[in-house]
């Protein structure tokens, strides 16, 4: 049997409520993780603190996406993520994003700027972590899904990667 899990950074908004914080740290994931049924299993989970804070780890991936040429409406993007292509969390962080941080047509009309923020970068005495991006659109009433497997993510830098469906 297998475990999959996902930490999301958060903070207490009042009594009750909780909501996803993105200003120190980053998301987190250990996917395919043995568990014996009836056992105790242990699995340490570290956030990635974001680079803006001081000694923090992330980078991002950005770029421009386009449909026959022109900008995809925000509201067409229906996801994007970003899942770290590690496993294991005996030797750093490994890092995903479930969503874009920035995602708006850029100002000429041309192409729609995408962002995704506070990722993990190296682990496992690396400088870089390698990830798996997931954009999908429904572009002219049909689903449209791009996966890039190499995309490489460093302490304190962008990767540019853009797509045309």
């Amino acid at each position: 049997m297998q475990l999959s899990i996902e930490v999301y950074p958060k903070i207490r908004i009042n009594r009750y409520a909780l909501r996803t914080d993105f200003s120190r740290y980053g998301a987190a994931a250990h996917y395919y993780q043995p568990v014996t049924p009836g056992a105790t299993t242990r699995v340490d989970l570290r956030l990635p603190a974001s680079w803006e804070v001081a000694g923090g780890n992330t980078g991002w991936v950005a770029g421009y996406l386009t449909y026959r040429g022109a900008a995809i409406p925000p509201e067409r993007i229906t996801r994007v993520r970003a899942f770290t292509t590690g496993r294991g969390p005996e030797c750093g962080v490994e890092g995903f994003a479930a969503g874009a941080t920035e995602l708006a047509v850029t100002q000429d009309g041309t192409a729609t700027r995408y962002k995704v923020s506070f990722l993990a970068a190296g682990r496992c005495g690396l400088a870089a972590q390698r990830y798996s991006q997931q954009i999908d659109c429904l572009c002219d009433g049909s689903h449209r899904i791009s996966i890039s497997h190499l995309v490489v993510i460093a302490r304190g830098r962008e990767t540019r990667h853009d797509l045309a469906f």
